[in-house]
């Protein structure tokens, strides 16, 4: 059942005039002219299309609060009033599954975003994967009715932090724009924060996204690879680096087995794991990223009365190179 209803839109004569604060603060946000243009676009696509859900959406990065992306972000709210998520709590619908605020929204802006550093961030990767990217949303609202809808809603994120998402070279999804580092004089922002009280100047941006020519806009077009997206990419651990750096921290002894480090860093044992020879290739440069190192020689020793056993030392490196095989059996035995 088609629900949506287009909201009354009665623009000024003089709106060309009255946007100018909104141009020239994009032209702030977004100083790449390619990128502002493919932005804007973007914008002028929600308010053309609303049920065409573009394929990409967008990260917005800045070194430095108060640049003025919360702006963006409320005057978004003021023009398609009732049909934005503003501040939408991203990681407790992670933990949650509650997801009621996404329900008939258009745009959802999540603020300050930092899914970097976490050992489940490339597991929430997948789920905003899912839930960008899904044909149909079942909403699960925590106090109301569970229902399915059409899944119409961009995303729009800031940052402070390269970290913000864990994003593959290949990632299609997410268009990334650095922000400038230096906020504005106070006085710009008091005129551009007075201007969102004026229905003129909401109505003027919402004529200026309605009558802009997007005709060159490809909705299914994947996400540019640009400077900004690139230092998001290098700063993105893979989940299996995540995992060898909670082992380094969590684990109480100095040394494991090669077959209980290959589990816990890829979840299978070696001899259930698919494509097992190329994991195994692969396990050294992981572990080496957080100072994980294999015993030199240690196939030679005789532990626990074999040979062949492989050990790996999580910390006190040079301690377990020079240890005999009765140290390194007691620390392995250590609970």
């Amino acid at each position: 059942m088609n629900l949506w209803k287009p909201k009354p839109h009665n623009p000024p004569t003089n709106w060309e005039t009255r946007v100018q604060p909104f141009i020239e603060h994009i032209r702030y946000l977004v100083p790449d002219k390619a990128e502002r243009k493919r932005f804007l676009d973007w914008l002028a696509h929600i308010e053309q299309k609303p049920g065409e859900l573009p394929h990409a959406h967008y990260l917005m990065i800045a070194t430095s609060q108060g640049v003025g992306r919360n702006w963006l972000a409320s005057l978004m709210a003021c023009v398609w009033s009732g049909h934005v998520a503003l501040d939408y709590d991203l990681k407790g619908t992670f933990q949650n599954g509650f997801n009621g605020q996404l329900s008939r929204k258009l745009l959802a802006v999540v603020d300050e975003i930092n899914e970097g550093g976490t050992g489940e961030r490339w597991q929430h990767s997948e789920k905003l994967k899912s839930m960008v990217t899904t044909s149909e949303r079942f909403i699960n609202a925590k106090y109301g009715i569970q229902h399915s809808e059409v899944n119409c809603c961009r995303w729009l994120l800031f940052s402070n932090y390269e970290s913000a998402l864990p994003l593959h070279a290949d990632d299609r999804r997410w268009n990334v724009i650095r922000n400038p580092s230096e906020p504005k004089e106070a006085d710009y922002y008091s005129t551009l924060y007075r201007a969102l009280a004026d229905s003129a100047f909401v109505a003027s941006v919402r004529e200026f996204l309605l009558k802009r020519d997007i005709s060159a806009f490809n909705p299914g077009e994947r996400a540019a690879m640009n400077e900004a997206k690139e230092a998001v990419v290098a700063t993105s651990m893979t989940h299996e680096d995540e995992r060898a750096a909670e082992l380094v921290a969590s684990c109480d002894r100095d040394l494991i087995l090669a077959d209980h480090l290959f589990q816990y860093i890829y979840g299978d044992a070696p001899d259930t794991s698919p494509d097992t020879s190329r994991r195994w290739a692969r396990l050294k440069p992981i572990a080496a990223k957080v100072g994980i190192e294999p015993i030199p020689n240690c196939k030679d020793k005789t532990l626990f009365g074999r040979r062949g056993l492989k050990v790996w030392i999580l910390r006190n490196t040079q301690r377990w190179k020079q240890a005999s095989p009765l140290e390194l059996e007691a620390e392995l035995s250590r609970t």
